[in-house]
């Protein structure tokens, strides 16, 4: 499991990379062209997306985890039904920075995840070398 997590990081660091720029965030689509346009998230033209649209992309590239596991995990850790209902806020300067603190919040969860299997590993390994210390005496 500890690799999966790390895995799960460096893909939510890749998304929240691909928006952590105002310039490179949208709304309401999930990627746009350099002249505004609708278009693939997966486009190579794209160059905003809004939040599931960097999932989408980072999903493709990895082909590890599907857009669906990476998009549920996003709402499992982040306690939140719908990411869209925050990315197409009203207001773009909040709706950005909200984002923003959504896959930081998420990196946040996996990195503690991360720790809790660390230490359950370390734990695991010294109570086997405990009863094989036992078994030799």
């Amino acid at each position: 499991m500890t690799k999966e997590t790390q895995e799960l990081i460096n893909l939510f660091k890749q998304a929240r990379g691909k928006i952590y720029y105002k310039k490179n965030w949208t709304q309401y689509v999930f990627a746009r062209d350099k002249d505004g346009n609708t278009i693939d998230a997966t486009s190579p033209a794209a160059t905003c997306w809004c939040a599931l649209g960097a999932l989408q992309v980072i999903a493709d590239k990895n082909r590890q985890y599907s857009f669906a596991e990476l998009r549920d995990t996003l709402y499992d850790l982040a306690h939140i039904c719908a990411v869209t209902n925050v990315n197409d806020a009203n207001n773009p300067n909040k709706a950005h920075k909200e984002v923003i603190r959504i896959f930081n919040q998420v990196i946040k969860n996996l990195t503690l995840r991360l720790e809790r299997e660390e230490q359950l590993f370390d734990l695991a390994i010294a109570l086997a070398e405990e009863q094989a210390g036992e078994k030799n005496v």
